[in-house]
């Protein structure tokens, strides 16, 4: 069940006249790729335990602190990354270094291929995540290695820094990948999902009221 949310702005009616503060959409996938949209007025860990307390299955999300936090304690939710995420970071900090950059870029679009040709010819998700663990694995070893090497090299608030640091500190949900099957590789599900109302934010700007949500 692929999870993400977006910033709303919304009135406040407890602050003063014209005061603006953010709300939260919520979204989650279930079965067949259904979106299920939940509005709410805050992002704390406690709405996202609201919203999938009794779920067990995989979650897949991107690196926000709720999600590892409601894992840690429900064994029976497994999390895995979003590559989509990590891959961003990299693409940005291309005009850094760009040979480095562009090295990652190729491997990770190497596996996107992989999954691809995965799809064109149907396997099921047993043989897809032996298919992960049997083809990935060493490419994956060999990131780690640059990844890691290359965060020692270049400066923490750098484009390229950020993107060393994202992908260390999501490395395990990433590679939980070689384990399940069942899971895409990326979040873009529900961030496809939420792209029109992040459209729509530019046109009516903001939501009235909370419960208009």
């Amino acid at each position: 069940m692929p999870v993400d949310e977006t910033p709303v702005r919304c009135h406040d009616p407890d602050q003063k006249r014209g005061k603006i503060k953010n709300g939260w959409m919520w979204v989650m996938s279930g079965p067949g790729d259904d979106v299920f949209f939940d509005w709410r007025s805050s992002r704390q860990h406690g709405e996202l335990t609201s919203l999938v307390e009794g779920f067990a299955g995989i979650m897949p999300s991107d690196g926000y602190g709720a999600y590892p936090a409601y894992v840690a304690t429900h064994p029976e939710v497994r999390w895995v990354g979003c590559w989509a995420h990590a891959r961003r970071k990299f693409f940005e900090a291309q005009a850094e270094n760009s040979r480095v950059a562009q090295w990652i870029l190729r491997l990770i679009a190497w596996m996107y291929h992989q999954e691809k040709q995965w799809d064109e010819a149907g396997i099921d998700a047993r043989q897809r995540q032996q298919r992960r663990e049997r083809d990935f694995t060493h490419k994956l070893y060999w990131l780690r290695v640059v990844v890691w090497r290359l965060r020692a090299h270049v400066r923490p608030k750098s484009g390229l820094g950020k993107a060393c640091t994202y992908l260390r500190g999501q490395w395990k949900p990433l590679v939980a990948h070689l384990q399940h099957g069942e899971p895409r590789l990326d979040n873009n599900l529900v961030e496809n999902a939420i792209r029109p109302s992040a459209l729509g934010k530019k046109n009516w700007l903001f939501v009235g009221h909370p419960d208009a949500g």
